[in-house]
């Protein structure tokens, strides 16, 4: 992962200079962010997202996005994100610190449900790349419902809510 993200900024000082932060224009932006993370529990988790919106100028971003997260246990098993995302680059800078939080919903193939989504994350931004170091939570209803007659443990036990946290590290480009 390291090579990848020198070889991406290396790639960014051969191309068109950018002399401040593009998050200081106004306008549509996009970006693509490729993250690699893990998880308590030991599971592996790479994951690709894609987030559109809008930059109202002085560092300031809204935007919706979704991608695909595949977790790795043993079984390999995916959930996809769909979520507003709200971003602030304080500096005008090229290279500036930034805070993102992104908040929805997803979908888990192991719980075959949908859950609350949520995904802080804290990095630089070089001029149209990024650096950063996020965490993830999702909260998933299990997919199993069995209903017993009266109130039982079994009930309460084969109905709840399972809980992923994964801390993360990526790259991201914007356009």
């Amino acid at each position: 992962m390291l090579l990848v993200l020198a070889g991406l900024l290396s790639a960014q000082g051969m191309t068109a200079k950018v002399k401040d932060n593009p998050y200081f224009g106004k306008g549509y932006r996009g970006n693509v962010e490729l993250s690699l993370g893990g998880g308590i529990g030991g599971f592996f988790e790479p994951a690709l997202t894609t987030t559109h919106g809008y930059v109202f100028g002085k560092g300031l971003f809204a935007g919706l996005g979704t991608g695909i997260g595949l977790r790795y246990d043993g079984e390999g098993f995916a959930n996809i994100p769909f979520y507003a995302d709200v971003r602030y680059s304080p500096l005008r800078n090229r290279i500036s610190p930034f805070v993102d939080m992104k908040f929805g919903g997803a979908y888990d193939s192991v719980f075959e449900s949908v859950g609350l989504y949520a995904s802080p994350a804290v990095g630089i931004d070089i001029g149209r790349w990024s650096v950063f170091f996020k965490y993830t939570y999702r909260g998933m209803r299990s997919g199993v419902r069995i209903d017993f007659p009266g109130e039982t443990f079994l009930d309460s036990l084969l109905n709840m809510t399972f809980k992923t946290h994964v801390i993360s590290f990526g790259a991201a480009i914007s356009f």
